[in-house]
């Protein structure tokens, strides 16, 4: 009869859209999770290159002397 094949495609919209909705729910919460990755990896990475930025000021300052000294040997060689 019409009013069941009307109840038959209802029921299976139902279902389509119970189930479209379950997978959006998941593929958002994949984003939420590979956001929040991402970040943390962002901030790692700008915590390294603020360590390595700092090790170069250091070693910079290590070899000033080192440089300073070579510089007054040369010019008293020239």
């Amino acid at each position: 009869t019409m009013q069941g094949e009307f109840e038959k495609t209802a029921a299976e919209l139902s279902s389509s859209e119970r189930e479209a909705a379950k997978a959006y729910e998941i593929l958002m919460n994949e984003h939420k999770v590979s956001k929040a990755a991402k970040a943390a990896e962002i901030k790692g990475d700008e915590s390294e290159i603020k360590s390595l930025n700092v090790a170069i000021h250091n070693f910079q300052e290590d070899c000033r002397p080192a440089i300073e000294r070579s510089r007054t040997a040369l010019c008293g060689v020239v």
